[in-house]
Protein backbone atom coordinates (compact mmCIF):
# COMPACT_ATOMS: atom_id res chain seq x y z
CA UNK A 1 0.00 0.00 0.00
CA UNK A 2 1.55 3.12 -1.23
CA UNK A 3 -0.06 6.54 0.68
CA UNK A 4 0.44 9.67 -1.46
CA UNK A 5 0.14 13.25 0.52
CA UNK A 6 -2.42 15.73 -1.11
CA UNK A 7 -1.89 18.13 1.80
CA UNK A 8 1.23 18.78 4.56
CA UNK A 9 1.48 16.14 6.93
CA UNK A 10 2.08 16.40 10.38
CA UNK A 11 2.28 12.87 12.27
CA UNK A 12 3.35 14.60 15.82
CA UNK A 13 5.65 12.90 18.11
CA UNK A 14 4.96 15.61 20.82
CA UNK A 15 5.01 18.86 21.86
CA UNK A 16 8.28 21.21 23.25
CA UNK A 17 6.46 23.82 24.60
CA UNK A 18 4.79 25.74 21.87
CA UNK A 19 6.91 23.30 19.37
CA UNK A 20 5.03 20.21 18.05
CA UNK A 21 8.06 18.22 16.91
CA UNK A 22 7.15 14.65 14.08
CA UNK A 23 7.85 11.36 13.97
CA UNK A 24 11.30 11.02 12.55
CA UNK A 25 13.69 7.92 11.64
CA UNK A 26 16.57 7.77 10.61
CA UNK A 27 17.15 6.29 6.88
CA UNK A 28 20.49 6.26 5.22
CA UNK A 29 22.13 8.65 7.75
CA UNK A 30 19.24 11.64 7.04
CA UNK A 31 15.90 11.74 9.48
CA UNK A 32 12.73 11.45 7.65
CA UNK A 33 9.56 11.17 8.81
CA UNK A 34 7.48 8.11 9.33
CA UNK A 35 3.91 7.23 10.56
CA UNK A 36 3.85 4.71 13.13
CA UNK A 37 1.81 1.03 12.70
CA UNK A 38 -0.24 2.16 15.07
CA UNK A 39 -1.35 5.94 13.78
CA UNK A 40 -2.00 4.35 10.60
CA UNK A 41 -4.07 0.99 12.45
CA UNK A 42 -5.99 3.42 14.47
CA UNK A 43 -7.25 5.49 10.98
CA UNK A 44 -7.98 2.52 9.39
CA UNK A 45 -9.99 0.73 12.07
CA UNK A 46 -11.89 4.52 12.25
CA UNK A 47 -12.90 3.77 8.45
CA UNK A 48 -13.91 0.08 9.07
CA UNK A 49 -15.92 1.34 11.91
CA UNK A 50 -18.03 3.71 10.38
CA UNK A 51 -18.28 1.15 7.08
CA UNK A 52 -18.97 -1.71 9.37
CA UNK A 53 -22.08 0.53 11.30
CA UNK A 54 -23.24 1.69 8.32
CA UNK A 55 -23.54 -1.74 6.52
CA UNK A 56 -26.39 -4.67 7.18
CA UNK A 57 -25.09 -7.83 8.25
CA UNK A 58 -28.22 -9.56 9.00
CA UNK A 59 -27.08 -12.45 11.27
CA UNK A 60 -28.22 -13.83 14.75
CA UNK A 61 -25.65 -16.81 15.62
CA UNK A 62 -26.21 -19.03 18.37
CA UNK A 63 -29.21 -17.53 18.92
CA UNK A 64 -28.33 -14.56 21.09
CA UNK A 65 -25.53 -12.84 19.48
CA UNK A 66 -27.10 -10.33 16.50
CA UNK A 67 -23.82 -9.42 14.33
CA UNK A 68 -26.13 -5.55 13.66
CA UNK A 69 -26.84 -4.73 17.20
CA UNK A 70 -23.14 -6.03 18.17
CA UNK A 71 -21.99 -3.95 15.70
CA UNK A 72 -24.08 -1.12 16.05
CA UNK A 73 -22.92 -1.41 19.90
CA UNK A 74 -19.30 -1.40 19.32
CA UNK A 75 -17.29 1.81 20.93
CA UNK A 76 -13.77 1.78 22.03
CA UNK A 77 -13.38 -2.30 20.90
CA UNK A 78 -16.36 -3.32 23.56
CA UNK A 79 -20.05 -3.38 22.83
CA UNK A 80 -21.64 -2.45 26.39
CA UNK A 81 -24.96 -1.29 25.62
CA UNK A 82 -25.74 -5.10 23.53
CA UNK A 83 -23.61 -6.77 26.12
CA UNK A 84 -26.29 -5.31 28.82
CA UNK A 85 -29.13 -6.29 26.92
CA UNK A 86 -28.23 -9.73 26.37
CA UNK A 87 -27.43 -10.56 30.21
CA UNK A 88 -31.40 -9.05 30.94
CA UNK A 89 -32.92 -11.02 28.29
CA UNK A 90 -30.64 -14.16 28.85
CA UNK A 91 -31.53 -14.03 32.33
CA UNK A 92 -35.45 -13.97 31.78
CA UNK A 93 -35.36 -16.61 29.36
CA UNK A 94 -32.73 -18.92 31.17
CA UNK A 95 -32.98 -18.44 34.29
CA UNK A 96 -30.00 -18.61 36.94
CA UNK A 97 -27.88 -21.12 35.18
CA UNK A 98 -28.36 -18.92 31.75
CA UNK A 99 -24.13 -18.52 31.82
CA UNK A 100 -23.75 -22.19 31.93
CA UNK A 101 -26.55 -23.49 29.50
CA UNK A 102 -25.23 -20.78 26.90
CA UNK A 103 -22.07 -21.31 27.02
CA UNK A 104 -22.46 -25.63 26.79
CA UNK A 105 -24.82 -24.96 23.78
CA UNK A 106 -22.26 -23.24 21.79
CA UNK A 107 -19.52 -26.14 22.16
CA UNK A 108 -16.79 -23.92 21.98
CA UNK A 109 -14.95 -24.85 25.33
CA UNK A 110 -14.74 -27.91 27.74
CA UNK A 111 -16.56 -28.59 31.06
CA UNK A 112 -13.57 -27.50 32.84
CA UNK A 113 -12.68 -24.56 30.98
CA UNK A 114 -16.55 -23.23 31.21
CA UNK A 115 -16.30 -24.25 35.16
CA UNK A 116 -13.04 -21.83 35.15
CA UNK A 117 -14.61 -18.83 33.26
CA UNK A 118 -17.45 -19.16 35.32
CA UNK A 119 -15.47 -18.94 38.79
CA UNK A 120 -12.64 -16.57 37.37
CA UNK A 121 -14.83 -14.21 35.04
CA UNK A 122 -17.32 -11.79 35.79
CA UNK A 123 -20.79 -12.67 33.97
CA UNK A 124 -20.49 -9.51 31.37
CA UNK A 125 -17.06 -9.72 30.47
CA UNK A 126 -18.17 -13.84 29.25
CA UNK A 127 -20.19 -12.22 27.19
CA UNK A 128 -18.25 -9.22 25.83
CA UNK A 129 -15.39 -11.81 24.76
CA UNK A 130 -18.14 -14.17 23.07
CA UNK A 131 -19.37 -10.54 21.30
CA UNK A 132 -15.76 -9.82 20.43
CA UNK A 133 -15.52 -13.05 18.49
CA UNK A 134 -18.23 -12.35 16.80
CA UNK A 135 -18.21 -8.91 16.21
CA UNK A 136 -16.50 -8.25 12.59
CA UNK A 137 -14.52 -4.98 13.85
CA UNK A 138 -12.87 -6.81 16.25
CA UNK A 139 -11.72 -9.90 14.45
CA UNK A 140 -10.57 -7.93 11.48
CA UNK A 141 -8.78 -5.44 13.98
CA UNK A 142 -8.74 -7.30 17.33
CA UNK A 143 -9.88 -6.21 20.49
CA UNK A 144 -8.92 -7.03 24.32
CA UNK A 145 -10.13 -10.49 23.97
CA UNK A 146 -9.78 -11.17 20.42
CA UNK A 147 -6.23 -11.35 18.23
CA UNK A 148 -6.57 -9.27 14.80
CA UNK A 149 -5.98 -10.97 11.77
CA UNK A 150 -4.33 -7.57 10.41
CA UNK A 151 -0.60 -6.74 10.84
CA UNK A 152 0.54 -3.50 10.31
CA UNK A 153 3.84 -2.33 9.55
CA UNK A 154 5.18 1.40 9.54
CA UNK A 155 4.30 3.54 6.52
CA UNK A 156 8.22 4.42 5.40
CA UNK A 157 9.42 7.23 2.61
CA UNK A 158 10.19 6.37 -0.18
CA UNK A 159 12.73 7.50 -2.64
CA UNK A 160 16.09 9.47 -1.58
CA UNK A 161 15.37 11.05 2.12
CA UNK A 162 17.80 13.83 1.01
CA UNK A 163 15.02 15.33 -1.46
CA UNK A 164 12.23 15.28 1.17
CA UNK A 165 11.18 19.14 2.55
CA UNK A 166 10.21 19.27 6.22
CA UNK A 167 9.22 22.79 7.25
CA UNK A 168 7.61 24.64 9.70
CA UNK A 169 4.42 26.56 10.06
CA UNK A 170 3.26 29.21 12.77
CA UNK A 171 -0.58 29.07 13.93
CA UNK A 172 -2.84 30.64 16.67
CA UNK A 173 -4.29 28.28 18.79
CA UNK A 174 -8.08 28.59 18.46
CA UNK A 175 -10.10 28.36 21.70
CA UNK A 176 -12.58 25.36 21.62
CA UNK A 177 -15.54 27.20 23.26
CA UNK A 178 -15.88 30.74 21.63
CA UNK A 179 -13.97 29.45 17.98
CA UNK A 180 -11.68 32.83 18.15
CA UNK A 181 -7.95 33.57 18.40
CA UNK A 182 -6.48 33.38 21.40
CA UNK A 183 -4.51 36.61 21.89
CA UNK A 184 -0.66 35.47 22.70
CA UNK A 185 -0.86 31.93 22.09
CA UNK A 186 1.08 30.67 18.77
CA UNK A 187 2.41 27.74 18.07
CA UNK A 188 4.67 26.17 15.44
CA UNK A 189 4.66 23.04 14.03
CA UNK A 190 7.03 21.31 12.10
CA UNK A 191 5.99 18.86 8.53
CA UNK A 192 6.85 17.41 5.24
CA UNK A 193 5.70 19.53 1.89
CA UNK A 194 3.80 17.37 -0.35
CA UNK A 195 5.77 19.19 -3.21
CA UNK A 196 7.72 16.22 -5.24
CA UNK A 197 7.38 12.34 -5.77
CA UNK A 198 6.57 11.90 -1.71
CA UNK A 199 5.18 8.54 -1.26
CA UNK A 200 4.99 6.56 1.80
CA UNK A 201 5.32 2.82 1.59
CA UNK A 202 3.37 0.02 3.61
CA UNK A 203 2.59 -3.42 4.09
CA UNK A 204 -1.04 -5.00 5.65
CA UNK A 205 -0.84 -8.18 6.51
CA UNK A 206 -4.59 -10.14 6.64
CA UNK A 207 -3.90 -13.68 8.27
CA UNK A 208 -6.49 -15.91 8.29
CA UNK A 209 -8.97 -14.47 5.39
CA UNK A 210 -11.74 -16.50 4.14
CA UNK A 211 -13.74 -15.80 1.33
CA UNK A 212 -17.56 -15.09 1.72
CA UNK A 213 -16.75 -14.25 5.96
CA UNK A 214 -18.06 -10.97 7.37
CA UNK A 215 -14.49 -9.78 8.39
CA UNK A 216 -13.32 -10.12 5.10
CA UNK A 217 -16.20 -8.63 3.34
CA UNK A 218 -15.40 -5.40 5.97
CA UNK A 219 -11.63 -5.74 4.64
CA UNK A 220 -12.61 -5.84 0.46
CA UNK A 221 -14.73 -2.62 1.86
CA UNK A 222 -12.24 -0.53 3.37
CA UNK A 223 -9.84 -1.27 0.62
CA UNK A 224 -12.08 -0.40 -1.69
CA UNK A 225 -12.88 2.86 -0.03
CA UNK A 226 -9.13 3.59 0.60
CA UNK A 227 -8.61 3.81 -3.51
CA UNK A 228 -11.36 5.81 -3.97
CA UNK A 229 -11.64 8.15 -1.04
CA UNK A 230 -7.85 8.03 0.21
CA UNK A 231 -7.30 8.86 3.57
CA UNK A 232 -7.07 10.85 6.65
CA UNK A 233 -3.96 10.66 9.32
CA UNK A 234 -2.33 13.01 11.41
CA UNK A 235 -2.28 15.97 13.07
CA UNK A 236 -3.67 19.49 12.20
CA UNK A 237 -6.84 17.95 9.79
CA UNK A 238 -8.81 20.96 10.75
CA UNK A 239 -6.49 23.16 9.40
CA UNK A 240 -5.74 21.21 6.09
CA UNK A 241 -3.80 18.59 7.06
CA UNK A 242 -3.39 14.75 6.67
CA UNK A 243 -4.59 13.70 3.15
CA UNK A 244 -3.64 11.26 1.38
CA UNK A 245 -4.32 9.46 -1.99
CA UNK A 246 -3.85 5.64 -1.29
CA UNK A 247 -2.19 2.77 -3.89
CA UNK A 248 -3.46 -0.58 -3.02
CA UNK A 249 -1.84 -3.64 -4.29
CA UNK A 250 -2.88 -7.18 -3.14
CA UNK A 251 -0.65 -10.38 -2.84
CA UNK A 252 -1.54 -13.87 -1.40
CA UNK A 253 1.20 -14.98 0.48
CA UNK A 254 1.69 -18.96 1.09
CA UNK A 255 3.77 -19.22 4.62
CA UNK A 256 4.47 -22.45 3.93
CA UNK A 257 6.11 -21.37 0.39
CA UNK A 258 7.27 -17.86 0.12
CA UNK A 259 8.39 -17.12 -2.82
CA UNK A 260 10.72 -14.44 -2.81
CA UNK A 261 13.66 -13.18 -0.26
CA UNK A 262 10.83 -10.26 0.49
CA UNK A 263 8.16 -12.74 1.46
CA UNK A 264 10.71 -14.48 3.41
CA UNK A 265 11.97 -11.35 5.37
CA UNK A 266 7.87 -10.33 6.10
CA UNK A 267 7.32 -13.28 7.58
CA UNK A 268 10.84 -13.22 9.80
CA UNK A 269 9.90 -9.30 11.17
CA UNK A 270 6.31 -10.64 11.65
CA UNK A 271 6.60 -14.96 12.98
CA UNK A 272 6.04 -13.47 16.74
CA UNK A 273 2.40 -11.91 15.77
CA UNK A 274 1.52 -14.70 13.29
CA UNK A 275 2.29 -17.55 15.63
CA UNK A 276 -0.02 -16.19 18.31
CA UNK A 277 -3.04 -16.24 16.65
CA UNK A 278 -4.95 -18.97 19.01
CA UNK A 279 -8.10 -17.30 19.21
CA UNK A 280 -10.70 -16.02 16.49
CA UNK A 281 -9.45 -18.79 14.10
CA UNK A 282 -12.86 -20.96 14.05
CA UNK A 283 -15.58 -18.65 11.73
CA UNK A 284 -18.52 -17.89 13.79
CA UNK A 285 -20.61 -19.64 11.33
CA UNK A 286 -18.92 -22.83 12.00
CA UNK A 287 -19.08 -22.07 15.81
CA UNK A 288 -22.66 -22.00 14.99
CA UNK A 289 -22.91 -24.84 13.20
CA UNK A 290 -21.32 -27.05 16.34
Amino acid sequence: MRLIPKAPIHIGAGSNGTFKTMVLMRKDGVRVPIIPAESLKGALRSIATRIAKSSSYSRVLWNYFDVDEIVKSHRKDRHEDFVKNLQVKLSEELGDEHLRKILEAMGLFSSMYIEAMIKELAYTEVLEILSSIVCPICRLFGSRHVAGKLLVEDAILEGDPRKFKIETRTHVSISRTTRTCEEGRLFVVEFLSPEGDVKFKTKIIADNIERGEMDTKLLAALLTFLKEKGLTLGGCKSRGFGSFDVEVEIYKMNLERPLSKDDVMTIMRNVDALLMRNVSKIAPEELAMR
